[in-house]
């Protein structure tokens, strides 16, 4: 086993034209994530940003945009398609998947995505943040069944991942791993509400909020709990 470390000089891709794409659920919806991102890259010596998406909250910065919808999953991203379905929101289809031309099965288009939604324009990075929801449905304490879901999950990721390989060849495609569950909040904690929702999924002036969908169909979410941050 090895390991590469690569370092770069510091401005070296100072004014390089770079374009994003943020891909996820209520943690990408929140926009805090991809605010800060922003803010980042816009320092100097960084590259001459964009964001391509069809989704920008009222929380997004200028510029800002992504694909990050509460309650999401990789099979939600993969498959979701419901003729009559919202146009916007997290009860919206897939940006990804389009009615078939000859009436059959809804079709996972990643380039179709990319010549309506962004232009022609192929993203020069992806960044995939999901999964949580998708362990939400799995039940722990059956091994056999939690085996077999991992399976499906797993599937669901690598049918999402193909399709924007074969769409865009020359991108970097990154998944961040599963966030893992908050613990329940002391009890001090839990009765001083001192926790101020910023967004759907996102973080508050304390703490991230960990979310449980309502439903198994991965529909709206609501908080149930937090801890602090470091």
């Amino acid at each position: 086993m090895s390991c590469r470390v690569r370092v770069a000089a510091e401005k070296s891709g100072a004014g390089k034209p770079v374009s994003l794409l943020l891909v996820g659920d209520s943690l990408t919806h929140g926009t805090l994530y991809p605010n800060e991102l922003a803010r980042l890259l816009s320092g100097p010596g960084n590259p001459a940003w964009k964001m391509l998406g069809s989704h920008r909250p009222d929380s997004a910065a200028t510029g800002v945009a992504h694909e990050g919808y509460g309650g999401w999953t990789w099979e939600h991203f993969a498959h979701r398609y419901e003729a009559g379905s919202p146009a916007t929101g997290i009860e919206r289809n897939s940006p990804f998947v389009f009615p078939s031309p000859d009436g059959g099965a809804p079709v996972l288009d990643v380039a179709r995505y990319f010549h309506e939604q962004c232009g022609d324009r192929r993203p020069d990075t992806v960044l995939f943040m999901l999964g949580i929801n998708d362990c939400f449905s799995l039940n722990p304490e059956d091994p056999a069944t939690l085996d077999g879901g991992i399976v499906w999950v797993l599937k669901q990721a690598e049918t999402l991942l193909a399709a924007f390989r074969k769409a865009a060849p020359d991108a970097e495609l990154g998944v961040y791993l599963t966030t893992p569950p908050n613990p329940a909040p002391p009890p001090s904690r839990r009765s001083t509400g001192v926790a101020s929702r910023s967004g759907v999924g996102g973080a508050s002036s304390t703490g991230w909020w960990n979310e449980r969908p309502r439903s198994s169909a991965g529909g709206r979410k609501s908080a149930s709990s937090w801890c602090p941050r470091s």
